[in-house]
């Protein structure tokens, strides 16, 4: 195949040129899309990965605490008789120290079957 003309042959080097450029444009972005692809994975598994550890952090603490309150007889006493008056005492001033402290909304204290026996809200 000839090309006669010089306008021919400007044209097709001109799309010879454009067809490269976009090639390594479209290499370039791809390549640098895939890498930021892979560090927004590894940040994401690093957060998860905080995060889990945060939870499992809390979930200790909110054991620790339950078990503390489990313990106390003044607790145990109240449930076991069932005695409301009793058990306010108590737990108000349990709600309005964790509410100034810890900022705690609602404070519920229930039996094994998930009855709640006081609400502190």
């Amino acid at each position: 195949m000839k090309f006669k003309s010089i306008s021919t042959k400007l044209q097709l080097s001109f799309m010879v040129i454009l067809l490269i450029v976009l090639v390594i444009i479209s290499t370039i972005t791809f390549i640098n899309l895939n890498e930021q692809q892979s560090e927004a994975t590894k940040n994401l598994n690093q957060s998860n990965v905080l995060l889990n550890e945060l939870v499992e952090l809390k979930k200790e603490e909110t054991l620790g605490i339950a078990k503390y309150f489990a313990d106390d007889s003044r607790i145990v006493d109240a449930l076991r008789s069932k005695d409301k008056n009793k058990m306010s005492e108590f737990a108000s001033e349990v709600f309005v120290s964790f509410n100034e402290s810890l900022g705690l909304s609602v404070f519920e204290i229930g039996d094994r079957e998930g009855v709640v026996f006081f609400p502190g809200a």
